[in-house]
């Protein structure tokens, strides 16, 4: 069903928010949810979390200028059929959203 591979990247420590990064991010992580939420009522559930669909609009509006936590991803990454082959791709774009959500500078290797 996923056809992306997670690519190797690495994540810096920073004290902003890259804001074109993350709008970038914001747009990739939307498209990989909308192409799964109809094999998945987890993704679909996902798409409609209010935290994470915020975060993302404001993302991609670059409004959002200090780090911030999105929280309870644990439970997305964990407890839901997220964590199964079928969707490497969209949770390596949920990490690479949420770490540079956090202030961290997502590097690609």
């Amino acid at each position: 069903m996923d056809d992306a591979k997670p690519t190797g990247y690495r994540v810096i420590g920073d004290a902003n928010v890259d804001k074109i990064r993350l709008r970038i991010l914001a747009v990739n992580l939307e498209q990989s949810l909308d192409k799964h939420r109809t094999f998945s009522p987890d993704v679909a559930r996902l798409a409609e979390y209010a935290p994470l669909k915020d975060a993302m609009r404001r993302a991609e509006e670059q409004m959002i200028d200090l780090p911030e936590e999105l929280g309870n991803l644990g439970y997305w990454l964990f407890e839901t059929e997220l964590s199964g082959p079928d969707f490497v791709g969209l949770i390596d774009c949920l990490i690479k959203f949420d770490q540079c959500l956090k202030g961290w500078r997502v590097i690609e290797e």
